[in-house]
């Protein structure tokens, strides 16, 4: 009989009723007329980049053509090709904010949130900007040649017309929808959303000199933010981590419309320190994908589908990369524990030379109350598709395990490994036979690989029988 092959990461709040999980895989919709519904794809690898410094990045931006990233306190500039300047330095030691204007010869707000300095980039060099009317920042936008400034207490300041350097005291508005204060902002198409403690609230840039920054009216959002990082677009569309970790998108009307599930939700909540969490997207091969991750795990929703699934390096359960950028046509992304800089390659199976362990947990299977015995597990899985005698041997003949759990997904034993074949061995069958026999609680099945060799999972199949009474 066919059964149901995960098609994301999902776990029920007691993992015995299910625990349905996808790491390091994502499911597509097949077209129509297609053998299965759909298929499973590993996810993309990631090589070098540029070596960079040895230091841990804090932050990355797309700066025309140059990529600009703060590695400790240097700030670098990057080439296209990866080659990199030290241009100056900064103070802090935590992440850091960007936000550029549209000046003749444009200017780069560097925002120190831990001491509330902002650094201007500019002409490759790096400046402090030592404005008295300025305040403690905290973060920053650009709007229509305004640079605005966000204070934790509440205070929105905006700048001199395309000059990171002139600000008056004067030119300021409050987020007045609750006095909960500021944590992040966040423009999103015409609408510039100050994200607070509990509540948001939404701003515009109107045709007024005197006030030219005011709340549109009725728009306060009953939800805030979980950190002052938690916040990107993807594709145009603002995502956040909200004070309750829910994880949430800009829906119709200003509607902070959640798209967490409960095993989202139980991970951030699990979270000790909630300041940990970072968010970023990106869009490869039409799915825009949205990561929240933090040291301990990494959840990725696929727009396209609308499905989570898990990314975790080698060895870690959560996905090394932590910083993204857009540049030179490449997914640039910087990790969590080394210096560099890497670039997404869907058509590579490693993480800069290690090996991307993929893992898909399927739904549980019960014959409740009296069980079934197991004859044999089909998998209907792309084969002949082994890397070439130049490639490491464990990638010339790919191999995927098989494991079995009888107390819902608690524990798992192997079921033995088969092989996927050599290259172009197209007609190879992926069975396991004889698999035993499972009592009131079921079975759950987990398939498992490693080989760089690119593959496509499109379904299961399960021969077996139900027990008699």
């Amino acid at each position: 009989m066919r059964i149901p092959l995960a098609s994301k990461s999902d776990p029920a709040k007691r993992e015995i009723v299910s625990d349905e999980k996808l790491i390091n895989l994502y499911a597509e919709q097949a077209p129509s007329g297609a053998k299965a519904d759909f298929a499973l794809y590993r996810t993309e690898g990631h090589r070098s980049f540029s070596l960079a410094s040895d230091e841990l990045c804090r932050g990355l931006f797309p700066f025309g053509d140059e990529l600009i990233g703060v590695f400790g306190s240097d700030v670098l500039s990057f080439d296209t090709e990866g080659n990199f300047t030290i241009e100056g330095t900064v103070a802090g030691s935590d992440d850091v904010q960007f936000s550029r204007n549209d000046a003749v010869t444009a200017q780069l707000a560097i925002v120190i949130p831990d001491t509330g300095a902002v650094y201007k980039y500019e002409n490759s060099a790096v400046s402090l900007i030592s404005d008295a009317d300025l305040g403690d920042i905290i973060d920053s936008e650009h709007v229509d040649g305004y640079q605005l400034m966000i204070e934790a207490d509440g205070t929105l300041q905006y700048s001199t017309l395309n000059d990171l350097d002139e600000y008056d005291a004067l030119d300021f508005v409050t987020a007045e929808g609750d006095p909960d204060g500021l944590l992040a902002i966040k423009r999103n198409g015409d609408d510039i959303f100050l994200f607070g403690v509990k509540t948001t609230d939404v701003f515009r840039h109107v045709d007024d000199s005197d006030n030219p920054f005011q709340r549109v009216k009725g728009a306060v959002l009953p939800v805030g933010i979980i950190n002052k990082y938690a916040k990107c677009e993807v594709g145009g569309i603002l995502c956040w981590v909200d004070n309750h970790g829910i994880v949430r998108k800009r829906g119709a009307s200003y509607n902070p419309d959640p798209i967490s599930n409960s095993g989202v939700q139980k991970d951030i909540a699990d979270l000790e320190d909630k300041e940990t969490i970072r968010v970023f997207g990106f869009i490869e091969d039409g799915h825009g994908f949205f990561t929240v991750r933090s040291p301990f795990w990494s959840w990725t929703y696929d727009f396209k589908e609308q499905r989570w699934h898990n990314r975790a390096s080698s060895q870690r359960n959560t996905w090394k990369a932590k910083h993204y950028a857009r540049f030179a046509n490449k997914h640039i992304i910087a990790g969590d524990q080394e210096g560099g800089l890497f670039y997404l390659d869907p058509d590579y199976g490693f993480e800069n030379g290690e090996r991307i362990v993929w893992e898909a947990t399927l739904p549980p299977l019960s014959k409740f109350p009296n069980g079934f015995s197991a004859f044999a597990f089909d998998l209907d899985i792309e084969c002949g598709t082994a890397m070439d005698s130049s490639e490491d041997e464990s990638d010339q003949e790919p191999m995927i395990t098989l494991y079995a759990s009888i107390d819902g997904g608690k524990s798992f034993n192997s079921m033995g490994t088969r092989s996927l074949g050599t290259r172009g061995q197209y007609r190879k069958q992926v069975r396991w036979p004889r698999l035993g026999k499972y009592g009131r609680e079921g079975a759950v099945f987990k398939i498992s690989g490693s080989s760089g060799a690119v593959q496509a999972i499109m379904a299961a199949d399960l021969v077996s029988a139900p027990r008699a009474a």
